[in-house]
């Protein structure tokens, strides 16, 4: 999602840090050391975990890179991007270039030359002296089996696919990626047994799965994704979280709370998954689902927090009455507790590829209790991710047309060139033709015969975004009117 075919290696390397930026918010606590993956589901981090980030997504598009730290430091100090035969320098603090004396991207030959540039990340000269350079890599990339998966996986054998995934991270021709744009010596970064990239996933990950974890790491951060504070505090209010030392209670909260999930996996953490591996595809389908479905439940709930209390405790009876035949053993029990999931409406969210919008008037009883629930934190997160995928699109687009704009100005100026000397030229065999005069008008009445032909392109309004997309080139519009919203829908 983030490559740009007319871009160059460090115009790229831009890109790809201005959207680590975006997604993973400075943190002063960090993650603890999480696998560089595992920080972009969380979306916050420190410097080292961006650093990290950064350094995985231009591993992604084939651009080498590392970090520059102080002796004995925690965290990094620099992210170098190597590309043409240089190291140019950014903060993984703000997720900006260090700028150059020139106003450029700064490079470690600059940054050698002229310490005071180091004054942008806080390094003082004798701080720029003692920097140092580490390669961080995880600790699972350097196998040569890697390089074999990643050849799989890139199509390299016709029976597995085409799926451009960089998996291997060649540490020799790295080094020699650093040694040309003239760093210093290289270490593998491992500040320390707890923190540091190297052996970030078999830290997370619990022994059963190849790591050495005790302390159940993996499922205390996938519980953290989700924000169920709300979640409980409505439950509560409502009743529905009963006796825990009752048995009728405590089956009857276990499923409500496994539906619940279920439903923040599909349209919370599957959603973030999307945006942060550019799958955006059925993104925008899937939480206009739930966007939908909440408002209608809240537009049909305000003010009404006493019909809220008595749908709730309708519910109860019946939910009492079917788990006590559960655990009466009553063969008629299991039929009865199928009864209490089936509702249209409560289907029709837990299948995102079900077609159409629920045909009943209004949402049954279960389904207006959950979404009650929900409904803040999902909204949240919703408007969230599609203000951020509506950013990474204006973004690329805008760096994208950058470049041909620069390519067409170039492309007017050899012509210039071109039409200069073909006059010369002429002018030296006594012909005396103008190359300006006999093309330009020619030029002219072919732009005035189009102008007059060719209607202007339409703009077309995207009513959540906020931006506008004309001749399939994305760009900001806040001056988008509703009047211009309404008629571009009626329109397609």
């Amino acid at each position: 999602m983030l490559e740009i075919s007319s871009l160059d290696e460090l115009e790229q390397a831009k890109v790809a840090v201005d959207w680590v930026d975006r997604r993973i918010l400075l943190h002063q606590h960090g993650q603890d050391g999480l696998p560089a993956a595992y920080v972009l589901r969380a979306g916050y981090g420190g410097p080292g975990d961006r650093a990290a980030a950064m350094l995985a997504m231009l591993q992604q598009m084939r651009i080498d890179g590392c970090v520059l730290a102080l002796p004995g430091a925690t965290e990094p100090s620099l992210v170098a991007v190597l590309v043409k035969k240089d190291a140019y320098l950014f903060d993984p603090r703000t997720g900006r270039p260090v700028p150059g004396p020139d106003g450029s991207i700064a490079t470690w030959k600059q940054l050698r030359d002229r310490p005071q540039l180091g004054e942008f990340v806080d390094l003082g000269p004798k701080a720029v002296a003692r920097l140092e350079t580490r390669f961080m890599v995880p600790h699972e990339s350097l196998s040569p089996r890697m390089k074999y998966v990643e050849g799989l996986l890139q199509g390299e054998e016709t029976h597995v696919g085409g799926e451009r995934i960089g998996l291997y991270i060649d540490v020799v021709a790295l080094d020699r990626a650093r040694a040309e744009a003239g760093l210093p010596e290289a270490k593998l970064w491992n500040p320390g047994p707890d923190v540091g990239p190297l052996y970030a996933l078999r830290r997370l990950l619990p022994a059963e799965e190849g790591g050495r974890d005790t302390a159940k790491r993996l499922q205390r951060f996938t519980l953290n994704l989700v924000p169920m504070g709300p979640v409980y505090a409505q439950y509560g209010k409502l009743g529905l979280l009963g006796d825990l030392n009752n048995a009728v209670d405590r089956m009857k909260l276990d499923e409500l709370l496994k539906v619940t999930a279920t439903l923040f996996d599909l349209y919370y953490a599957q959603p973030q998954e999307m945006l942060v591996r550019g799958k955006t595809e059925s993104m925008p389908r899937r939480l206009d689902r739930i966007l939908t479905m909440v408002a209608d439940a809240e537009m049909a709930d305000a003010n009404n927090e006493k019909g809220l209390q008595q749908a709730a405790a309708t519910w109860r009876k019946r939910a009492n009455d079917a788990f006590v035949l559960i655990v009466r053993n009553d063969p008629a029990g299991p039929e009865k507790v199928a009864k209490l999931w089936n509702e249209e409406s409560l289907i029709y969210l837990l299948d995102p590829r079900l077609e159409g919008a629920p045909r009943a008037k209004e949402q049954q009883i279960l389904t207006r209790l959950i979404l009650s629930a929900i409904r803040e934190p999902m909204t949240e997160q919703a408007n969230f991710l599609l203000a951020g995928l509506s950013q990474d699109r204006a973004e690329k687009a805008e760096a994208g047309r950058e470049p041909a704009a620069a390519a067409e100005e170039g492309r007017e100026g050899r012509r210039a060139e071109c039409r200069d000397r073909l006059e010369k030229t002429l002018a030296a065999a006594g012909r005396g033709i103008s190359i300006a005069a006999t093309s330009a008008p020619r030029r002219s009445r072919l732009s005035s015969t189009r102008s007059a032909r060719v209607p202007a392109t339409p703009r077309r309004c995207c009513r959540r975004s906020n931006i506008c997309i004309s001749s399939s080139i994305v760009t900001p519009a806040p001056g988008c009117s509703s009047r211009e919203r309404r008629n571009d829908s009626a329109s397609t």
